[in-house]
């Protein structure tokens, strides 16, 4: 699929003024093209191998991290949607939050990717740095699409809620020592066996 407002030359590249800089830029630009994926309808139901293991996601249009992965991943889409940004692809860019939120409601935690195999391992939460970073670029640029004003981060402060409390009740471990104690958040596997 090709990126909802994905332009050839984004204007938000005008700023680099170095020829060379701005040459990769545009070059990095056209990989959106090769990590977009529109996951299918039937998933789970489909019989190509890699179908078969799919969780449903909303919404469809993704963004994958690359290499060998073909799915959806919450804690890359951290640094995804920073990157479309950049790009002029904010629409994109609120698209893999909301695919985040979606298997936070579904699952109340996020699970590495949505994929029944991942449903036991997680990642560092990095729901509310998303939807903190998606509010300052919207303060930034009040042009931009899906406009997240404060009212509408009350709306995600349930699943930043659920997802942190998974971590303090499944994810983390106590620590003290003479009079000092901390908290320590482990991104673990709660499998004993092989997947």
């Amino acid at each position: 699929c090709v990126p909802e407002q994905w332009i050839e030359k984004p204007k938000e590249f005008d700023v680099i003024k170095d020829k060379s800089l701005r040459s990769f830029a545009y070059k990095f630009n056209e990989f959106w093209k090769l990590l977009c994926r529109r996951v299918i309808d039937d998933v789970g139901k489909d019989e190509r191998a890699h179908c078969f293991t799919l969780l449903p996601i909303q919404p469809k249009e993704i963004i994958i991290p690359g290499g060998r992965f073909r799915e959806n991943h919450c804690w890359d889409n951290y640094w995804i949607t920073r990157g479309l940004r950049i790009s002029g692809l904010s629409k994109m860019s609120i698209n893999l939050r909301k695919a985040c939120t979606f298997l936070l409601r579904q699952h109340h935690f996020s699970p590495v990717a949505n994929r029944i195999y991942y449903m036991g391992r997680t990642h560092p939460p990095m729901f509310a740095p998303m939807v903190y970073e998606e509010y300052l670029a919207t303060l930034a640029n009040k042009s931009q699409l899906g406009t997240l004003e404060k009212s509408t981060i009350r709306q995600f402060a349930k699943e930043i809620e659920t997802d942190l409390k998974f971590w303090n009740e499944y994810r983390s471990v106590d620590l003290s020592q003479n009079n000092w104690r901390a908290k320590l958040y482990q991104y673990r596997s709660n499998l004993t066996v092989p997947r």
